[in-house]
């Protein structure tokens, strides 16, 4: 009897605990996903992926024409600074990164946005550090987030009086930044049961929004022989759709991100123009300009 009763409480246990796992899904307990040898030899190759888009940008509530670049590639994260290590310790790691760029006019001034995050190949679950930063002639703004001794980080600087100076913990919610990662390497098991994210960086600096969390519906579906993940922020009546390939190396091919304000609907468009798949750090001479015409640049 004694025997059975503990059976039975170890089972009522494990039940609660799994319970408690899945109610808790947000705080980052989805499992770390394997990525297959053919993807690892794509991605640890040597070389960078670039692919060029043609930008429609909505701003001032128009929209001005640009480019946006995204550069994919493999390195060496130190996992104590979470910087790209000169000299790899036992306890380093390889990370996917994703420097995305924009470059458009509104008017007179121009501006550009950079956005950079780095996924764990091995822990993909989150992104260890995401960084953005947005330069036009008003001034410039900055966010930096960190994964520290289980924390979530924030560091904000900004021109601006109504954004300021401060860094502040953050609850452990998936990002939209490291989403981008997480489509390259398995786009077919993304979590869509989560059901709070915090939004972009570029988004929330851009429409000055809290730097938090917010409730989310992801979804994905098949058109076009294209695979189409769909994010949604009902509290921000915010929409982003992104399209890719639906095999490897699962490559974006367009996005389209829709905010409704006043029942009017303001939306920023990217497609496809050109990729290359280069070691483009050894190719920063005159030289090699021709390539910024390969990319329609």
């Amino acid at each position: 009897m004694l025997v059975c009763a503990l059976i039975l409480n170890f089972c009522f246990i494990s039940c609660n605990q799994n319970k408690v796992k899945a109610e808790n899904s947000n705080n980052f307990e989805s499992d770390n996903v394997s990525i297959s040898k053919d993807l690892k030899d794509y991605w640890f190759s040597g070389k960078a992926e670039i692919t060029s888009y043609e930008l429609s940008q909505n701003r001032y509530d128009e929209n001005h024409t640009g480019k946006a670049v995204l550069i994919y590639v493999t390195e060496d994260f130190d996992h104590e600074k979470l910087v790209k290590t000169d000299t790899k310790k036992n306890e380093d790691y390889p990370v996917l990164k994703l420097n995305s760029t924009k470059d458009f006019t509104t008017g007179i001034y121009p501006y550009h946005i950079m956005q950079s995050a780095f996924l764990p190949i091995e822990k993909n679950n989150r992104a260890v550090k995401i960084t953005s930063s947005i330069q036009e002639w008003c001034g410039q703004s900055y966010m930096q987030l960190e994964q520290k001794n289980g924390q979530q980080i924030i560091q904000v600087n900004s021109y601006f009086q109504q954004i300021g100076n401060f860094s502040k913990n953050l609850e452990n919610f998936p990002t939209e930044n490291a989403l981008w990662l997480q489509l390259r390497l398995f786009p077919e098991q993304i979590d869509t049961t989560i059901t709070s994210m915090i939004p972009s960086f570029e988004f929330l600096r851009l429409q000055n929004q809290d730097i938090k969390a917010y409730r989310v519906h992801i979804s994905q579906f098949k058109t076009n022989q294209l695979l189409k993940t769909q994010v949604y922020y009902p509290e921000l009546e915010r929409q982003l759709v992104i399209s890719q390939q639906t095999t490897p190396p699962f490559q974006i091919e367009a996005w389209k991100e829709k905010i409704t304000r006043n029942d009017t609907n303001f939306i920023t468009t990217a497609s496809k123009l050109s990729l290359l798949k280069i070691d483009y750090w050894n190719k920063n001479t005159n030289q090699f300009s021709f390539l910024r015409d390969t990319l329609k640049l």
